[in-house]
């Protein structure tokens, strides 16, 4: 393969705010500090407000199955691996309900991004491990099945 194909994809992934070039030429993985996670958060929330407002205008039954579908799915998910992609195709099936793509390409910049952050909390990083099925992750699940169903949510002791 030559280098430039390559040198494309790193300047792509560096704006995507994966990968960092350093003044030596070299290029590593960033780090994610509380800061970056915080502004990766805050813009998840605003993009994903915009898009779900804007799904909301367009939603209807079939929608809504959809969702209902993918929610039972990530309560029977079998490990944190599974959970997470159903959790991430359900955010970016609402993106495209929004029908506004710019703003769909600005969040699947963030996804990524959150992605990144997201792994060394969950402690499993994408491999698919026996103890990352009770992660803190499924009670996300659980959360929504039960607010779906009309029950009250009260937080575990």
């Amino acid at each position: 393969m030559s280098r430039g194909p390559v040198r494309e994809a790193m300047i792509e992934l560096e704006r995507a705010g994966l990968v960092q070039f350093e003044p030596t030429g070299r290029t590593r993985v960033r780090t994610m500090g509380e800061k970056d996670i915080a502004e990766i958060i805050e813009a998840r929330v605003a993009l994903e407000s915009m898009g779900a407002r804007l799904a909301a205008i367009r939603w209807s039954g079939e929608h809504s199955r959809w969702v209902e579908q993918n929610l039972a799915a990530q309560e029977q998910a079998a490990g944190i691996t599974d959970f997470r992609k159903l959790d991430a195709d359900m955010h970016e099936y609402i993106m495209q309900c929004g029908g506004n793509r710019r703003l769909e390409t600005l969040w699947q910049n963030i996804r990524w991004q959150f992605e990144m952050a997201l792994a060394p909390w969950t402690g499993c990083r994408g491999r698919r491990r026996r103890s990352c099925t009770n992660s803190p992750l499924r009670g996300i699940a659980r959360f929504w099945t039960r607010w779906r169903h009309g029950s009250p949510v009260r937080p575990r002791a």
